[in-house]
């Protein structure tokens, strides 16, 4: 009987000793979480359509007779395509004078300039809702006398800054040239020059 117990005991000492040395003891890893991605950032969409409504101030030049200034409000609207760093498209305009004596010394009265630019424009700021826009394209000039009425077709150029102030609404800042002939009457070559502000909606 004790021999028993002893093969016993000395048989639980050696498993033991056999555990213990072919065991070894691994340290617990925690794994380290990969930083999280820098947000992507990306920049304002000017493709869609736009309409708005701007006011200003101007000078016409009339050949033989010296100049006239004064005040007009308009409308105006178009689409545009954001092709990255450029936005491109087309936008027309309908200014008429309404806001000052625009009466051509040979008598007639000016009652409206319209125009149709093809547009190209450069973004300005990182976030994208600045755009700088360069205009061109046919512009008129329509008049009135006794009744009868002229419309004179010239080229029409102009420079724009808009501002997205936010998702729809826009501001703008913007000069104008324009060149006709045959205007009025009498047939005269006319400049006129204006700058003007507006606030237009995005859609």
């Amino acid at each position: 009987m004790k021999r028993t117990a002893i093969i016993a005991l000395l048989s639980a000492v050696t498993a033991t000793s056999a555990l213990a040395g072919g065991v070894k003891y691994q340290e617990t890893v925690v794994p380290t979480p990969a930083p999280a991605p820098a947000p992507v950032v990306t920049g304002f969409d000017w493709t869609g359509g736009y309409i708005g409504a701007q006011i200003g101030y101007g000078t016409i030049n009339y050949s033989n007779f010296s100049s006239q200034s004064g005040g007009a409000a308009g409308i105006f609207g178009g689409y545009r395509f954001d092709m990255g760093t450029s936005v491109v498209g087309v936008e027309g305009e309908i200014n008429p004078a309404t806001l000052g004596s625009y009466n051509i010394p040979t008598g007639d009265r000016l009652k409206m300039g319209a125009a149709l630019h093809l547009t190209y424009g450069m973004k300005l700021t990182a976030d994208e809702r600045t755009l700088l826009s360069f205009k061109v394209g046919p512009g008129l000039a329509r008049t009135s006398i006794g009744g009868s009425s002229n419309t004179a077709i010239g080229l029409s150029t102009g420079i724009d800054v808009d501002h997205m102030l936010t998702d729809n609404i826009m501001l703008r800042g913007g000069i104008r040239a324009g060149f006709t002939n045959k205007l009025g009457s009498q047939n005269l070559n006319s400049r006129s020059f204006g700058a003007g502000v507006g606030i237009g909606y995005k859609f």
